[in-house]
């Protein structure tokens, strides 16, 4: 008789030794972020993509369920575990219960990012039978004044109410995290609170306005019109035990990269981002058309393994003024984030710099 088979060792899964994998690999696609949609039915005043609804040029440009399958099915035979839908708004689209089934059914671990204003009982059917590996909503405030503040959506704050309350009656229980600016501080410590009762994850918040990837100008003066004085952003930065997403430098140089490049984080080493219209990039915020490729035109395999070595590449030349900066821990200068406020990927950001400077002398006082 053949010897018994030993049972398999139980451990927990945040201990599975696959999250310890990236850290081995060179270059691998692990994540893919796609963008259903660059539409959504809130109007926020800090949001650098949404597109109104009704946008029949934004629309006409999305990618169908196919051919977002079918990049899927490419990213998975390269390897691909883990995959994000966002926006825009993703349940804007009629067809994302079929995206959203077939990206699970190709053994995608599967998240969402949505404001909850359209989540439905057929949502909530859809992801109790094939549970999402996170379900993130942002929540903008916790009154109707508050929240519609922002969203300038007539009717959103009961909408919004309405999505979280049947997600927690059917059991299911999302991150909750935030964005911070002028239309919503005063209710900042009230928004931590409900976002600390009513996640099962820290509470996270972002506090930098990012200038808007198709350059409205219009739509930029109302961002930079709502961004935080530098030392509101420094004192929120400290005052925190969980740090917020951009409180502080996050993409760190890599060790063993070459330090002559203009990319000295890890976009394109792990995942990259596919825009609504099929245009694939380095990372979200990397819009430049430089440091794009159209997916319908090209093979996701032939993005990551020729055209992203290639980005990465570039050199840069900032004449030393940001890179041997004392303050450049505390910044949030990167390529992706200067292109979108000066038109170029290199060179001093006056914001940046103050933010920087704010946040140093926090610390120090600290």
């Amino acid at each position: 008789m053949p010897p018994q088979a030993q049972p398999l060792k139980q451990i927990s899964f945040p201990h599975f030794r696959l999250w310890t994998r990236p850290e081995r690999l060179v270059r691998k696609l692990l994540t893919l972020n796609i963008e259903l949609t660059a539409r959504c039915n809130n109007n926020c005043r800090h949001c650098y993509i949404n597109r109104p609804v009704n946008d029949k040029a934004a629309q006409d440009a999305e990618l169908s369920a196919r051919e977002i399958l079918d990049i899927a099915d490419q990213a998975v035979r390269m390897g691909c575990l883990w995959c994000l839908l966002t926006g825009g708004e993703p349940l804007l689209r009629d067809d994302f219960e079929r995206i959203y089934r077939g990206l699970k059914q190709r053994g995608l671990l599967v998240s969402v990012f949505t404001n909850a204003t359209l989540i439905s009982d057929a949502h909530v059917d859809l992801w109790r039978q094939y549970p999402p590996r996170n379900l993130e909503i942002s929540v903008y405030g916790v009154t109707q004044a508050g929240y519609e503040r922002v969203t300038r959506q007539p009717g959103s704050f009961a909408r919004f109410q309405a999505g979280l309350k049947r997600l927690w009656d059917a059991g299911l229980k999302p991150n909750l995290k935030s964005v911070v600016m002028k239309s919503n501080l005063v209710e900042f410590p009230q928004i931590e609170k409900f976002c600390q009762k009513y996640s099962h994850a820290p509470f996270r918040f972002d506090m930098q306005l990012h200038l808007r990837y198709d350059g409205n100008s219009l739509r930029n003066s109302q961002i930079k019109a709502e961004r935080l004085e530098p030392r509101t952003i420094a004192l929120l930065s400290s005052n925190h035990a969980f740090p917020p997403d951009n409180g502080q430098r996050t993409c760190w140089p890599i060790p063993g990269e070459p330090r002559n490049g203009l990319f000295q984080c890890g976009c394109g080493l792990n995942e990259c981002t596919i825009g609504s219209d099929g245009q694939a990039r380095l990372c979200s915020s990397l819009v430049a058309p430089i440091a794009t490729t159209d997916l319908r035109r090209h093979t996701i395999e032939y993005f990551w393994e020729n055209f992203v070595p290639q980005v990465r590449c570039i050199d840069s030349d900032d004449g030393a003024v940001c890179s041997h900066c004392e303050f450049l821990p505390l910044c949030q200068h990167c390529p992706a984030l200067t292109y979108l406020e000066i038109g170029r990927f290199y060179g001093p950001v006056n914001r940046f710099c103050q933010e920087a400077k704010a946040r140093a002398g926090k610390v120090n006082n600290f």
